[in-house]
């Protein structure tokens, strides 16, 4: 069986253009498609578009012959080669090809298809964003979330190029918070977002969003933290750890760093304010083993600020809910109901140890109390 002299033509001439090195895989690829033998076809392809000698040709390549037999491979593995070529692009071609992959897909609410959809869509709005339309991006990607969001069991690269993009928008309009969180769940979808840009940027957007004060989650990625190691921002993991534990004495030694550096240098006094409220947080967390009172003047302790600011301080870290309790002015004291979970380091761990062991004291004395004025109304302590 012979193929048709549409595809015949399109093999012909994009062999025509291949170094010799790729010029087998068109012998390939007519023998898989004169056999009808899709799948294959669709893997051998796919290869093809991987190889890094290919990449100019990729555009010819989907246009040319991929578009040919679109219906006989699955549509997420079409918009996929879609992607590949739009890459090879300027921004205002691969916007246009990927629109048109979008419109093929419009308006059909298969389960199959809408991933699809959403993948087409998602990669268009990052053309978009690309060529300078944050609007038009941020449109796309208002649509897509609450399809996204009701998709089940779909392919994790969907998942991994929604989040990558909306990660790409929150960068480009100066939303830490939105690009920190995005990232994570980027950061659990593929291993294309271990590199060290992602690393530091993850870094700078705890430290300056707003929302974020619990920095476990990304203190746990050792493979991307550790792509900064032996660079010029090395130094951000240290302060990352150092912020987690609101630890003055360890921040101060990255102060030169942190100036020199073009976006924390600018925040010098948010993050200060930042890190008294992580100091208290930490403050507060270690002074729990002795009560839930704490003295406002132990809080201005932790915090080296003012007395005068302590109630302030205490309001701001109530308003953001990293902590919970009430301020009693007359005492002078603040009662702690509930402090923000987060990842403890290794010493935060032996606090926390220390706490369970004079709870468990605390508890012990209670029962014998009880005990010797009257024997009869509890079980003995084990």
């Amino acid at each position: 069986m012979n193929v048709d002299s549409q595809t015949d033509k399109a093999l012909k001439e994009l062999e025509s253009v291949l170094p010799a090195t790729l010029k087998p895989a068109i012998a390939s690829f007519r023998g898989l498609y004169e056999n009808k033998l899709w799948y294959e076809l669709t893997v051998a392809v796919w290869a093809f578009f991987n190889e890094p000698q290919g990449a100019p040709f990729l555009p010819q390549t989907f246009v040319n012959f991929v578009c040919l037999w679109e219906k006989k491979t699955s549509p997420l593995a079409f918009v996929r080669f879609a992607i590949l070529a739009a890459r090879q692009l300027s921004n205002d071609q691969a916007r246009q090809l990927m629109q048109s992959i979008v419109e093929r897909y419009k308006g059909n609410s298969s389960p199959d298809i809408l991933p699809v959809y959403v993948l087409s869509r998602v990669e268009e709005a990052h053309f978009s964003l690309l060529a300078g339309s944050v609007k038009d991006c941020q449109a796309a990607m208002d649509e897509c979330k609450p399809i996204i969001d009701g998709l089940l069991g779909v392919d994790p690269s969907v998942h991994a190029t929604y989040n990558r993009v909306a990660s790409e928008l929150a960068k480009a309009t100066s939303d830490f918070g939105q690009y920190y969180r995005s990232s994570l769940l980027f950061l659990a979808c593929s291993e294309d977002a271990v590199d060290a840009e992602r690393a530091h940027d993850m870094i700078v957007a705890a430290l300056l969003a707003t929302d974020v004060y619990n920095f476990g989650e990304l203190m746990m990625q050792d493979k991307l933290l550790s792509t900064l190691k032996g660079t010029d921002h090395e130094f951000l993991v240290g302060l990352l750890f150092a912020f987690n534990v609101g630890s003055f004495t360890e921040v101060m030694k990255y102060s030169d760093k942190v100036n020199k550096h073009p976006i924390l240098g600018k925040m010098a006094a948010f993050l200060d304010g930042k890190l008294r409220l992580m100091a208290v947080v930490d403050g507060v967390f270690q002074w729990l083993k002795q009560g839930r009172v704490i003295p406002l003047t132990a809080v201005a302790e932790m915090a080296k600020c003012q007395s005068e600011e302590v109630e302030m301080l205490l309001l701001e870290a109530f308003a953001i809910v990293i902590l919970r309790g009430t301020i009693n002015q007359i005492d002078g004291t603040v009662t702690v109901s509930w402090v923000q979970p987060r990842v403890l380091a290794s010493n935060q761990l032996g606090d926390l140890k220390g706490s369970f062991i004079a709870w468990r004291q605390r508890v012990q004395q209670t029962m014998s109390f009880i005990n010797e004025v009257a024997p009869d109304t509890v079980l003995p302590v084990m």
